[in-house]
C-alpha cells in the first residue's frame, strides 16, 4: 500500500507543477500582449509589433499574438522605413544606418513566424548605399583635416570610415602618412623616442610604408651614438637593440652594439667574506668562501649580460701587472682610481657565528581523554536495548623537546673603486632554527588510545603524530646562507645592475637644424609647391608647437660634430671639421678580423686570464688614416696599450660626404679572447 501511495503523490505533484508552469507562461505572455496593444493604442505600431513578435518567442503559434502582428506588421515596417528614409534624407547617415540595420532584423522576424505578408524594400542594398554614404562622410572630414596638419584627428576619422567600409579609398594609407607626418614634426622638435614610436605606427597600418622603417632605425641609432658618445653605454645598447631589430643589420651598427656593450660591462670581484670566528659548520669549505659562493651563483642566474665576475686569484693578478700593491685589498674602501679592469669590490667579514644546541628535555604530563561504551538496559515495554555511554579517563605520557639555533651577524660591502664610495653596505643579523616537541611511545592509560571509542584531545594528537629528529645542522646552515646570498643578490643588482635613468637628448646631429633642409616629396596626389599645407602637428598632449620646417629626418644625412678634447690629446684652435655619420662611411680594408689578426695578446693578461673588448676611439682622416686613437673604455693588464697599437696600423677607405673626402669620428671594438 505504501509504494502505491507514494507513486500517486508523485503523478499528482507532477500534474499540480506543469499546470502552474502553463499558467505562469499564459500570464506571461498575456502581459506581452497587453504591452503591445497600448503601444498601438499610443500609435507606436512598429513599438507595437516588437510586443508581439516577443509574445510568439515565449509562445510559438499563439493565435492571439498571430492575429494581432498581422495587424499591425505592414504599417509597423512603412513606420521604420520613413524614419529610415528622413535620417538619410537630412544626411545623418550613421544614424539612418543603425534605422536601416534595425529594419532589417525586424524583418528576419517577421519571416521566422511567417508573419511577412508584403513585399519589403532591398534593406541589403539600403545598408550598403548608405554604410558607403557615412564612409564617405567620415573621409570627406578627414581629408579636410589632413589638409589642415590635424592629423590625430584626421587618424580617427579616417579609422571611422575604415570600420564602416573596410577598405574604403586610400584610408590606410593616409592613416599611414599622417603618423609618419607626425613623426616628422616629434622628430625635427627633438622628441627623437616619440617619434620613432611614431614612425613604427605608420609601419602597423602598412608594413612597408615609405621609409619609416629606415627613419625609426635610424633614430635609434643615433640615440645609440649620443648616449655612447656621452657614455651611458647600457642606454646606446638598448637602442642600438631596437635598430637592429628595426632591421638594421649593418657593420657598422653590429660593431657599435658590441662596442656598447662591452663599455656597459660591470667586472665586479669578489675579494674576501672574512669569518673572524674560525667557526665552521660542517660545510665543508670556509664558510666566508661557501657565502660567496652561493652569492656568486645567484648574481650570474639573475644579472644581466652586463654584469661580468672576478674572483679574489683574478684580482691579484691584475694588482700585479697593474703594479699595484695587493695591501690596498686590507682596505679596499680607499680609492683606486688606477686600477683598470674592476669596478666594484666586494668584501665583507663575518664576526658572530652562533650555534646552539638544547639538549633533548623530558617533561611528564597529564592529559584527560574520553572513552566511550555500550550499556545494555530494559525499556518500559520489557525490550532489550543499548544506549551509549561516555566516560573520562586521565592519562600520562612523557614530553620530548629539544631545538637548534644558528646565527650569524656581520657585514659585506660593495664599493666603487674608482671613487671608494661604499655603494652597498648590506649588515647580516640572520638566524634559523628547529624545533621539535613529541610523546614519547610510552603512555600510560587505562584504553587503547587508538581504538575508535577514545577520543583523545587534538594537541595530544598532534604530539603523537611530531617528528622525533632535528634537522642537520649542515641543512640549516645552508637554508640560511641561501636567505643571506639571495637578499643580499637583490640588493646589489638593484644598485649596480641597472641602465642609468637619463633624459633623452633635445638635439641630434643626424636632425639638427644645422644640416640643409631636405625636401619631402607630396603624397600621391597631394598639390606641391606653395598649395602644399606644411602645418603639421604632434599626436594630442604634447607641448611641443608645430615647427614652420617641412624637412624629414634623413637618416643618411652627414652629422657634423665639434671638435673633442681627448684623453690626453689637445684641441688645437684650427681643427678641420669632423663627421661622425656621413653618406659613405669610412671602411676598414680587410675588415676587423683582419685586424685582429696582428693582435699581440700581453702576456700579463694572459696570466691572468683576461678577456674582454676594448673600444678605441679615432678619427679617420682624409687620407683612410688613423688619427688621435683613445681607449674609452678598457680592461688593463696591457690590452689597452696593445688595442692602440693595433688601431694606429688600421688603413680605411675614407669616408665621403655628398661627393667630398671628408674626415669621420668612429670607433673599433677590439676583442681579446684566450
Amino acid at each position: 500500500m505504501r509504494p502505491h501511495f507514494f507513486a500517486r503523490n508523485r503523478w499528482v505533484a507532477f500534474v499540480t507543477m506543469l499546470a502552474l508552469s502553463t499558467l505562469v507562461g499564459c500570464s506571461g505572455v498575456q502581459k506581452t500582449i497587453k504591452q503591445g496593444d497600448e503601444a498601438k493604442e499610443a500609435r507606436q505600431l512598429y513599438r507595437a509589433a516588437l510586443y508581439y513578435l516577443a509574445a510568439l518567442n515565449k509562445k510559438p503559434g499563439h493565435a492571439e499574438a498571430a492575429s494581432r502582428l498581422a495587424v499591425v506588421a505592414h504599417p509597423a515596417y512603412e513606420e521604420k522605413l520613413s524614419l529610415a528614409e528622413g535620417y538619410r534624407d537630412q544626411g545623418n547617415l550613421e544614424t539612418a544606418l543603425k534605422e536601416y540595420e534595425q529594419l532589417q532584423r525586424y524583418l528576419e522576424r517577421l519571416r521566422r513566424h511567417n508573419a511577412l505578408q508584403f513585399v519589403p524594400i532591398n534593406v541589403e542594398e539600403a545598408i550598403a548605399s548608405v554604410r558607403s554614404g557615412a564612409a564617405e562622410q567620415h573621409y570627406t572630414r578627414a581629408e579636410g583635416l589632413f589638409s589642415d596638419g590635424r592629423y590625430q584627428q584626421a587618424i580617427k576619422a579616417y579609422e571611422a570610415a575604415l570600420e564602416l567600409t573596410n577598405p574604403f579609398r586610400d584610408s590606410k594609407q593616409k592613416i599611414a602618412e599622417s603618423y609618419y607626418r607626425m613623426a616628422q614634426v616629434a622628430a625635427e622638435s627633438g622628441q627623437y623616442r616619440l617619434a620613432a614610436d611614431t614612425y613604427q605606427k605608420a609601419l602597423e597600418h602598412i608594413s612597408t610604408y615609405r621609409d619609416a622603417l629606415q627613419q625609426a632605425a635610424a633614430i635609434y641609432e643615433g640615440l645609440g651614438d649620443y648616449f655612447l658618445e656621452t657614455g651611458y653605454c647600457r642606454n646606446a645598447y638598448d637602442d642600438y637593440v631596437k635598430a637592429r631589430e628595426l632591421g638594421n643589420t649593418s657593420s657598422i651598427l653590429q660593431e657599435k652594439q658590441a662596442a656598447a656593450k662591452a663599455c656597459a660591462t660591470l667586472n665586479v670581484a669578489f675579494e674576501r667574506l672574512e669569518n673572524t670566528t674560525g667557526r665552521d659548520l660542517g660545510l665543508g669549505m670556509d664558510l666566508g668562501d661557501y657565502i660567496f659562493e652561493n652569492i656568486k651563483t645567484k648574481t650570474l642566474q639573475q644579472a644581466s649580460p652586463f654584469v661580468r665576475l672576478m674572483d679574489r686569484e683574478q684580482l691579484s693578478v691584475l694588482l700585479r701587472e697593474q703594479q699595484i700593491s695587493e695591501s690596498w685589498l686590507a682596505d679596499v674602501s680607499a680609492p683606486q682610481p688606477h686600477l683598470e679592469g674592476v669596478d666594484y669590490i666586494i668584501y665583507g667579514k663575518l664576526n658572530q657565528v652562533y650555534v646552539d644546541h638544547d639538549r633533548l628535555e623530558r617533561t611528564p604530563v597529564t592529559f584527560r581523554y574520553k572513552y566511550t561504551y555500550s550499556v545494555p538496559y530494559v525499556d518500559d515495554e520489557g525490550r532489550k536495548k543499548t544506549r551509549k555511554e561516555t566516560s573520562e579517563h586521565t592519562a600520562t605520557a612523557n614530553k620530548y623537546e629539544a631545538g637548534v639555533t644558528i646565527k650569524l651577524s656581520g657585514a659585506i660591502r660593495v664599493v666603487d673603486v674608482q671613487t671608494g664610495e661604499v655603494v652597498v653596505n648590506h649588515a647580516i643579523a640572520e638566524e634559523i632554527g628547529d624545533h621539535i616537541e613529541y610523546l614519547g611511545d610510552r603512555v600510560q592509560a587505562q584504553h587503547d588510545l587508538n581504538a575508535r571509542n577514545v577520543s583523545v584531545p587534538q594537541e595530544v594528537i598532534r604530539l603523537r603524530n611530531a617528528r622525533t629528529e632535528l634537522q642537520e645542522t649542515d641543512a640549516l646552515a645552508k637554508a640560511l646562507i641561501d636567505r643571506i646570498a639571495g637578499t643580499f643578490t637583490n640588493q646589489i643588482l638593484a644598485t649596480i645592475d641597472v641602465a642609468a635613468q637619463v633624459a633623452d637628448p633635445t638635439s641630434l646631429p643626424a636632425f639638427s637644424e644645422s644640416t640643409p633642409a631636405v625636401s619631402v616629396p607630396p603624397y600621391p596626389g597631394e598639390p606641391s609647391g606653395k598649395d602644399r599645407d606644411t602645418d603639421r602637428r604632434l599626436p594630442e598632449g604634447s607641448a611641443v608647437q608645430d615647427p614652420p620646417s617641412t624637412r624629414p629626418a634623413d637618416s643618411h644625412r652627414a652629422i657634423r660634430v665639434e671638435p673633442v678634447a681627448m684623453r690626453g690629446v689637445s684641441s688645437k684652435a684650427q681643427e678641420p671639421e669632423v663627421f661622425v655619420r656621413v653618406e659613405e662611411m669610412p671602411e676598414l680594408i680587410g675588415g676587423l678580423q683582419v685586424l685582429e689578426r696582428q693582435l699581440r695578446y700581453p702576456e700579463i693578461a694572459r696570466k691572468a686570464g683576461i678577456e674582454g673588448r676594448v673600444i678605441v676611439q679615432f678619427v679617420v682622416d682624409e687620407t683612410g688614416r688613423v688619427v688621435d686613437p683613445v681607449v674609452v673604455r678598457g680592461i688593463g693588464a696591457g690590452c689597452d696599450e696593445e688595442a692602440v697599437r693595433l688601431v694606429k696600423q688600421a688603413r680605411f677607405k675614407p669616408g665621403k660626404d655628398k661627393g667630398q673626402v671628408v674626415p669621420v669620428k668612429m670607433s673599433l671594438p677590439i676583442t681579446f679572447r684566450l
